[in-house]
């Protein structure tokens, strides 16, 4: 749902209006500063007064300038941002059914840790800033060299980490000749163990629960209906035969399952669509949740996964419930022994927790890719427009 405009609100440290007649580029410095600092939302199209938003200023060729504005800021900012994820643009009708034209939203959403600080690049130099209160300000070298130290520290131990796990996790199921699937999930930084417990309840409620997730109860996901969470050396961890998967005392979550789990219907060795979907979305909610209640506002996510002895596995692009004759046909067999990202996704802690279904879009996609299809193979149960997983029970 959009929001309505914000006339009478007061610009504030997470709050910026900007009238029509400002510039691409006077657009891409607040979007700088907002990246730099703690996130927030910029109105252009609002005239105020005093900082106070006071009238709509709306735009006739709504689209034509959203999309103008979003090449401008992957051209102008440095790294570019990610969009949708970091930096949302939507157009927010001036009038009755969008009569009127339309102004345009701009979320932004902090970078986190993990993440070097964002310039824009501007008369071939670049210029760092950040935003405090309600204006901005240039950042000043000092600022700028211990972000950069911070994010080299931050992010690169920790995505380390995360390829260490996943190299282990290789040579473990190669060693057994085991076929699985294997998905982790490191916070950035480590959860405060002086608040976070992994003894507490409401987490032996999100792994027995299907519903604390919002998961369905028949579905593909972490929960089992006979097997119960214990506690260990490492953290909550619920694990049989076929499957395990475990919350850290770090805040980490790491899940596997042989990969006949993803296999129900279909060719031999043929994934299960809703498998594939299912698995990713139940864990990217259920970090949500922890990460929710438990993460710092400044929190990253580094998400991670891995197929092993995949070769000889197919997938079929399309929904399961469309007629046949929708579907793809003759999907072909994956080559290689395994499938792996080359390096983990980042999440900002917003992402995660506001839209979980649209973190895990992005690790399907890069698997529907490896297999050959293009996005509008991905079932339209995860609706790619809204981000959202809804499978029919």
């Amino acid at each position: 749902m959009k929001k309505a405009i914000p006339l009478g609100k007061v610009e504030s440290e997470t709050l910026e209006f900007k009238g029509r007649d400002s510039r691409p580029m006077d657009i891409a410095r607040e979007v700088v500063a907002f990246l730099n600092a703690g996130g927030g939302e910029l109105w252009w199209g609002v005239k105020e007064s005093a900082g106070r938003a006071e009238t709509a200023e709306p735009f006739e060729d709504g689209e034509a300038r959203k999309r103008d504005l979003q090449n401008h800021l992957i051209d102008t900012l440095e790294p570019s941002p990610r969009i949708p994820d970091e930096v949302g643009i939507e157009l927010v009708p001036a009038g009755h059914a969008g009569e009127g034209g339309s102004v345009i939203r701009i979320h932004v959403r902090k970078t986190g840790l993990g993440r070097a600080p964002v310039a824009q690049i501007k008369d071939q130099g670049r210029r760092y800033w950040i935003r405090i209160g309600d204006r901005v300000r240039v950042m000043s070298r000092e600022e700028i060299r211990e972000r950069f130290s911070r994010s080299a520290e931050d992010g690169q131990v920790s995505e380390k980490q995360l390829l260490a796990e996943r190299e282990q996790v290789l040579r473990d199921a190669h060693k057994r000749d085991e076929a699985l699937f294997w998905i982790g999930i490191q916070p950035v930084p480590e959860l405060d163990d002086r608040s976070f417990d992994v003894e507490d309840k409401i987490l032996e409620e999100l792994l027995m629960n299907p519903a604390a997730t919002g998961s369905r109860a028949n579905g593909w996901n972490f929960v089992r209906e006979l097997s119960w969470p214990r506690i260990g050396t490492r953290g909550l961890r619920r694990a049989d035969t076929i499957d395990e998967i475990e919350i850290r005392r770090t805040g980490a979550i790491v899940f596997s399952t042989a990969l006949e789990r993803l296999h129900w219907k279909g060719g031999e060795h043929e994934i299960w669509p809703y498998a594939l979907l299912e698995y990713p979305v139940s864990l990217m909610r259920l970090a949500a949740r922890v990460f929710e209640k438990w993460g710092a506002k400044d929190l990253e996510v580094l998400v991670d996964f891995a197929f092993v002895g995949l070769q000889g596995w197919t997938l079929r692009g399309g929904s399961p419930r469309s007629p046949f004759g929708r579907r793809y046909h003759d999907p072909e067999v994956f080559q290689e022994d395994d499938l792996l990202p080359a390096k983990p996704f980042r999440f900002s802690r917003s992402e995660v927790v506001e839209e979980p279904d649209r973190c895990a879009l992005r690790l399907i996609t890069l698997i529907y890719q490896a297999f050959g299809y293009p996005k509008d193979a991905i079932p339209p149960e995860l609706d790619q427009k809204t981000g959202a997983l809804t499978i029919p029970s």
